[in-house]
C-alpha cells in the first residue's frame, strides 16, 4: 500500500509540474505567433484589401452591437471571437477574410 502512495504522489507532482510548464510555452509562442499571424496576413491582402476590413467593421459590425477597434483585443482573442460573428453577420467569406485581415493586422500585441 505504502509504494501504491508514494507512486501516486510522484504522478501528481510531475501532472503539476508539467501543467505549469506547459502554462508558460503558450505565452512565450504568443509573441511570435503574432508577429508571424500579422506577417502572413500582410503577405496575402493589399493594403487597400485591409483598409476594406475597416469599412466593413464600421458598416457591419455596429448594426448589432459598439463597433470595437482591433487594437483591443489580440490575434488570438480576435481568432476566437471573428468566426462567430462573421456567421451572425451573415458575411461572405470574401467579407470574412477582408474583415479578418483588417483586424489581425490592427490587433493588440501580447505580451
Amino acid at each position: 500500500m505504502r509504494k501504491v502512495s508514494i507512486l501516486l504522489v510522484s504522478g501528481l507532482a510531475t501532472l503539476l509540474f508539467t501543467q505549469c510548464a506547459e502554462k508558460t510555452t503558450p505565452a512565450a509562442k504568443s509573441t511570435s505567433t503574432h508577429t508571424e499571424e500579422v506577417a502572413a496576413v500582410k503577405a496575402k491582402y493589399t493594403p487597400e484589401q485591409i483598409a476594406g476590413g475597416k469599412t466593413i467593421s464600421a458598416n457591419r459590425c455596429g448594426e448589432c452591437h459598439e463597433e470595437h477597434q482591433p487594437g483591443e483585443l489580440t490575434v488570438q482573442e480576435w481568432d476566437d471571437i471573428l468566426p462567430k460573428m462573421c456567421r451572425k453577420a451573415k458575411l461572405s467569406s470574401a467579407d470574412a477574410a477582408t474583415l479578418y485581415a483588417w483586424m489581425v493586422t490592427n490587433a493588440k500585441s501580447q505580451g
